[in-house]
């Protein structure tokens, strides 16, 4: 149920920092866009050089933390972006699949929405291009910007205040227990026993 699931992720403790990445963060950032698919908006693939974020007035780049109760683990996501006109242009975003479907990908949203509001934009755009693996980033980006990707290269699209409001609502349509089954490998998805509950299956799925 929803009360369920809400009440599990209450329970998860979770703490997420967004911060600027050091230099020594540079080479796991970039393996991010390597090795990231499910949840990569853009499929960017760049090396350490290419991922850096240099000489770009009012830009953005931070990385995503993430531990809760269970454990720390370590840097998970990562979003990029500039402004152009009177747009804050997202061209990284990306969060690994293990940290999906607790709501992390939203503050990532929402964290943009506020660097553009700071920097006195109208609007966020985040770039889409469809792959073989990533409808997960497709159906948040579908269901967070109320509109459906018109082709396989595509800027989402909304107001900076709408952006930085966004919060994950585990009762809305976008189905976060599909999120959380996404985030776990194909080969060690594993069905229910019949008789356990919801708490005990997330807590499996996320973790085991």
């Amino acid at each position: 149920s929803t009360e369920s699931l809400q009440a599990f992720l209450d329970g998860l403790g979770l703490v997420v920092d967004m911060e600027d990445p050091a230099s020594e963060e540079i080479p796991r950032l970039s393996q991010l866009t390597q090795r990231t698919n499910q949840f990569n908006a853009s499929l960017l693939r760049l090396g350490e050089a290419e991922v850096r974020l240099a000489g770009v007035e009012g830009g953005l780049h931070q990385m995503v933390r993430a531990r809760d109760r269970f454990g720390d683990y370590g840097v998970v996501g990562q979003m990029r972006a500039h402004p152009q006109g009177g747009t804050l242009n997202v061209d990284l975003f990306m969060l690994s699949c293990r940290a999906l479907g607790r709501g992390i990908e939203h503050r990532m949203l929402a964290a943009v929405g506020r660097h553009a509001q700071q920097l006195g934009l109208d609007d966020v755009a985040v770039h889409f291009r469809l792959g073989e693996r990533n409808a997960p980033v497709r159906k948040f980006l579908e269901h967070a910007f109320d509109h459906v990707a018109a082709g396989d290269d595509f800027w989402f699209r909304m107001p900076a205040a709408r952006a930085a409001s966004i919060v994950f609502d585990t009762s809305g349509s976008e189905c976060p227990e599909q999120s959380a089954v996404d985030a776990v490998p194909a080969d060690s998805a594993k069905p229910a026993p019949p008789n356990e509950d919801l708490g005990s299956l997330y807590e499996r799925i996320a973790h085991g």
